[in-house]
This record gives C-alpha cells, sequence and structure tokens, in this order.
C-alpha cells in the first residue's frame, strides 16, 4: 500500500506465535496492499510476495467459517471496488484489521525521496 507520495508500507513480519498457522509464514514479510471499511469492520488486503500461499483465516478466499451471505456480499464488495478476485491464486488475500494486528508483529513505512539515486550492480 503506498499513500499519496508513495510511501511503500508493508508488514513487519509473522509474529512467531501464530507459527504456519492460517496459512502465515512465521517471520515473513508481506506486503500491505490496500484497506477498506466495509459494513463497520475495517479489512487490509495483504500479499504474500512469493505470488503465492494465502492466509486461511476468517474472511479469507478460502474462509468456511463466516456467515455465507456476509462473505459472500463483501467478496462481491472488494471484487467490484478493489477489483480482486478471491478466486485467484495470486498470493493476495483480504483479512480483518483486528486479525492483522494479532498476527503480524508491526507495519513499517518506506518514504520516497525525490531525490534519492540508487545504483546497484
Amino acid at each position: 500500500m503506498s499513500d499519496d507520495s508513495h510511501h511503500v508500507m508493508w508488514c513487519a513480519g509473522v509474529k512467531s506465535s501464530v507459527g504456519g498457522k492460517f496459512g502465515l509464514v512465521p517471520g515473513h514479510q508481506y506486503s500491505l496492499i490496500s484497506h477498506i471499511n466495509w459494513d463497520g469492520m475495517d479489512f487490509v488486503q495483504v500479499r504474500n510476495p512469493w505470488g503465492t500461499g494465502e492466509y486461511t483465516g476468517a474472511w479469507s478466499d478460502t474462509d468456511k467459517t463466516t456467515d455465507a451471505l456476509k462473505l459472500a456480499a463483501f467478496r462481491a464488495h472488494v471484487k467490484k471496488i478493489e477489483n480482486h478476485d478471491v478466486t485467484n491464486r495470486d498470493g493476495m488475500f483480504w483479512m480483518e484489521f483486528k486479525d492483522y494486528h494479532n498476527y503480524f508483529s508491526g507495519t513499517s513505512v518506506g518514504y520516497y525521496l525525490g531525490d534519492y539515486h540508487h545504483t546497484s550492480f
């Protein structure tokens, strides 16, 4: 996710206490793509930079525990507003912000400085 100044944000690693639960890789960092408020709840869209392997908990692409009608309405909303089809196995997934807070150790921001020049070889 980035703001209007293109500052990039990412999840600062899955907490070790989460272990391998819900498809999250312990210690692995993920990209923070988007945020929405839907039906009074805050959600974040997260992407595994490997492009594979997705969260399998509540509100995820494979969730079987959330009320089916509510989940279908949420999925229709993100497909329309965010242009994300949950059937794609692209490493991107949605989770409620409270779960994000429980599973990730923090959020980092990379500031874009217009006069910064990078050279690599």
